[in-house]
């Protein structure tokens, strides 16, 4: 059996998660997919946070921040930085 490692900042498995994550750093993270949010569950709402770039998350997002995967919606997002 091989270890997949998703979501270096955030790996949501569960089908119930209603909440999300907004506005928050989202940076610096690694993980060989989704290294900024990885999730199972379609439309995972992780909008309005800083993926590390003004062109947002890479991956599934085309940008050069941290990485998302196809389910997670992300924009809008913060273009000018870490809001903390």
């Amino acid at each position: 059996m091989s270890l997949v490692l998703r979501g270096g900042a955030v790996h949501n498995d569960n089908s119930n998660a209603a909440n999300g994550i907004h506005t928050s750093c989202i940076s610096g993270n690694s993980a060989p997919v989704g290294s900024g949010v990885y999730t199972d569950t379609p439309n995972f709402d992780a909008t309005n946070n800083w993926w590390g770039a003004a062109d947002g998350p890479s991956e599934a997002g085309g940008g050069s921040g941290d990485g998302v995967d196809d389910y997670v919606l992300f924009t809008p997002f913060i273009t000018t930085g870490c809001p903390h």
